[in-house]
């Protein structure tokens, strides 16, 4: 009796030993179980955020193309050497199409008889720069103080007939020539500090140079004219070039037939310059 009743304690501590050993096997492999798919699920979240973040970019990097190719293209017609006789023509072809452009003038050339031109400029919102006041070589690149000079001179007789101040300038032949490639930098941070930028071209009608016509201007501007966001072209309005006048509204034609606007150099992101562009 004594015998039974040991062998039947052992029998269920055996038993229950073994009950606990399954239930604890089982929760084990529930545990390890419901940490993979915990696991799991945490990599198809992040898997799903990384996809979402991929997709994100490409659809900001393809906004950002649109803008880039939509991005408003702009051109800014020049003319140098005036107010001449040529000047009210010029300004009434681009007055009848809203257009505004940029005049670098010559200041003894603003005399009584062309201050009313002058003023005709302003009124119009066309942005008047400074040329120099003689155009003479030897007289203004004598020195850095002379050149320096002579376009706060051309800046104030501007200023007496418009009412305000000119910010723009352009170096007769452009900044980069020979005349002044002994104290250019120098003229460039004295006029810098006086309020002053210079301005080059990337586009020009080639005007004022040997035996021009109709043609010859029309394509050395059609050659260079789709090469920029922002050309700059260089025109010339002297009393002998009224053949770019008649030019003029087939240069236009050709900017807006490729979906160029129109502007005054203040509207440009920055003034061109050979020596920075």
């Amino acid at each position: 009796m004594k015998g039974s009743k040991w062998f039947l304690f052992q029998f269920l501590v055996v038993c229950i030993a073994g009950g606990l050993i399954v239930t604890y096997v089982r929760s084990c492999e529930k545990r390890k179980t419901y940490g993979y798919f915990k696991e799991t699920r945490k990599e198809s979240v992040k898997d799903t955020d990384q996809k979402e973040q991929a997709v994100s970019s490409l659809e900001v990097l393809a906004e950002q193309n649109q803008e880039e190719e939509a991005a408003e293209k702009k051109v800014f017609l020049t003319f140098d050497d005036g107010p001449s006789e040529v000047t009210e023509t010029v300004l009434k072809l681009l007055d009848d199409q809203e257009i505004k452009a940029t005049f670098f003038l010559i200041g003894e050339q603003i005399t009584e008889e062309t201050e009313d031109t002058v003023r005709h400029m302003a009124e119009e919102g066309h942005e008047i720069g400074i040329h120099t006041f003689t155009h003479e070589s030897d007289e203004i690149y004598a020195s850095a103080q002379s050149y320096v000079e002579d376009v706060v001179k051309t800046s104030k007789r501007i200023e007496e007939v418009t009412g305000k101040k000119p910010v723009y300038y352009r170096f007769p032949w452009g900044s980069v020539n020979n005349y002044i490639s002994g104290y250019r930098k120098e003229v460039i941070e004295t006029l810098k500090g006086m309020g002053y930028e210079y301005v080059d071209w990337n586009v020009s009608g080639e005007d004022s140079v040997g035996n021009p016509s109709v043609q010859s201007i029309y394509s050395n501007v059609r050659k260079d004219y789709d090469k920029y966001q922002e050309p700059v072209v260089l025109l010339h309005d002297s009393s002998s070039n009224q053949l770019t006048a008649e030019t003029l509204p087939d240069i236009i034609n050709l900017f807006q037939s490729a979906g160029y606007q129109f502007g005054a150099m203040r509207e440009r992101s920055c003034p061109y310059q050979w020596c920075r562009d």
